[in-house]
């Protein structure tokens, strides 16, 4: 059963999903109360998009250990992926019951709030989350989407410049960026953040429309239309 455990945590840091989803369930077969299974399950399943199953196999998993942090962060992400944010929050609350320094709790609390427009209360769980982990890219990251929900652009601009230094192969900060850049005045450096963006996911439709967006402030309507049809042509391919 512990090599089957083992062998589904293998599967998941290679992106195996279905395997190591196969393994989990194997290990669940010899002992249907494993939490380390049920949480490998859930963990499996998330990643493969199957939300409700996955939230099924982590729900089970607190029955079986109520003490383990991780796996109330993993419910809460769910919740997000569900939004339902009252309950993520919740989850969230509860893994920082049991570890009041756990930060991927203290990001996820930050995340639910600014999704249930508590910008200051979000806030302040990102300062924990830093306060814990000055290098952490979600809590800078998500500090600025707080800044750009006050509509502080500068602040939000040195947030996301930050998270790119913790990860700078990050198509979604840049992204974040070029727009903060943008709602500021900043029209060619958005657009040199965008190039960012799309030379890390050529795929990035948010980042082919903003380009067309900051094409068109620059005056240059005939790359903003090529921007568009980009961002058309990666939709329908979606």
């Amino acid at each position: 059963m512990a090599e089957k455990c083992r062998e589904g945590d293998l599967y998941l840091e290679q992106q195996r999903y279905s395997q190591a989803l196969q393994a989990y369930e194997e290990a669940l077969s010899m002992d249907a109360l494993n939490f380390y299974a049920w949480n490998g399950k859930g963990t499996a399943l998330y990643n493969q998009g199957y939300y409700r199953k996955a939230l099924d196999a982590y729900l089970y998993a607190t029955e079986i250990d109520a003490s383990n942090p991780v796996v109330w962060v993993s419910a809460g992400l769910v919740f997000m992926r569900l939004q339902r944010y009252q309950q993520a929050l919740a989850h969230f609350e509860r893994a920082l019951s049991i570890d009041a320094q756990y930060v991927a709790a203290w990001n996820g609390k930050g995340d639910a709030q600014l999704d249930m427009n508590q910008p200051e209360e979000a806030l302040e769980s990102y300062q924990q989350a830093l306060a814990l982990d000055p290098k952490s890219f979600q809590a800078w990251n998500g500090l600025g989407n707080v800044h750009s929900s006050l509509l502080d652009y500068a602040g939000s601009v040195d947030a996301y410049t930050r998270a790119l230094i913790v990860n700078p192969s990050s198509a979604v900060a840049w992204c974040n960026k070029a727009e903060a850049l943008l709602r500021h005045g900043h029209n060619r450096a958005a657009l040199d953040a965008l190039n960012e963006a799309t030379e890390m996911d050529k795929g990035y439709v948010r980042a082919w429309l903003l380009k067309a967006e900051v094409y068109e402030a620059l005056g240059n309507t005939q790359e903003a239309q090529k921007a568009r049809k980009r961002a058309r042509a990666w939709t329908l391919r979606g």
